[in-house]
């Protein structure tokens, strides 16, 4: 995943909302600096702490910002220890493979 994808929908979400970098920095708890070479794909997505913030200020979609940065949710992850439903998604993905195949 190019880290570059996460900063851009970062600036869409903030000027869609009408912030700065520096407010979006003092809502978030981050320097402004720090934004900016996110957006500017300069450093990676930041942690999966800082992303729940910046979903929750800018309110977008959490699941969004998490795959662009290349992370997984917590409650995904959360859900993926279970068993069962590992078993499940595996399957599913087989039986694409097999469809996909034919």
């Amino acid at each position: 995943m190019e880290i570059r994808e996460f900063g851009i929908k970062l600036k869409e979400l903030r000027n869609q909302a009408g912030l700065s970098q520096r407010e979006l920095g003092d809502k978030v708890g981050v320097n402004f600096t720090y934004l900016s070479k996110i957006e500017n794909g300069v450093l990676p997505p930041p942690s999966q702490k800082v992303i729940l913030r910046l979903a929750e200020v800018l309110n977008a979609d959490i699941d969004e910002l998490m795959t662009l940065a290349g992370k997984i949710s917590p409650d995904i992850t959360q859900m993926l220890k279970n068993r069962e439903i590992l078993r499940l998604l595996r399957s599913a993905r087989v039986q694409r493979k097999a469809r996909s195949a034919r």
